[in-house]
């Protein structure tokens, strides 16, 4: 099944795996959102990562290639945003 993409307004600390849990959309998650299975990739425009987000973390370059990252690829479990209120759209690689 695939997935489109689909609109969220960001609460800030709270990841974007909890997030979409609250729209209830499955993204995902196998490992319960410990950044250890790789399963909830989500792509977010890259400017909005740059100003509205935590940088990738260590799990997330574990998971993802350098191309998968600069292409807007994260881990919802991973994915903080820094700013509440904005609305991002999620897009599911």
């Amino acid at each position: 099944m695939i997935m489109k993409p689909f609109k969220i307004t960001t609460e800030r600390m709270l990841n974007i795996l909890a997030h979409s849990q609250m729209e209830e959309r499955e993204i995902g998650s196998r490992c319960g959102g410990y950044g250890e299975c790789g399963g909830d990739r989500v792509i977010i425009a890259h400017e909005l990562q740059k100003a509205y987000f935590n940088p990738p973390t260590n799990a997330e370059r574990d998971q993802l290639t350098p191309d998968q990252l600069k292409q807007g690829m994260r881990l919802g479990c991973q994915c903080y945003p820094n700013v509440s209120g904005i609305e991002i759209t999620l897009h599911l690689p």
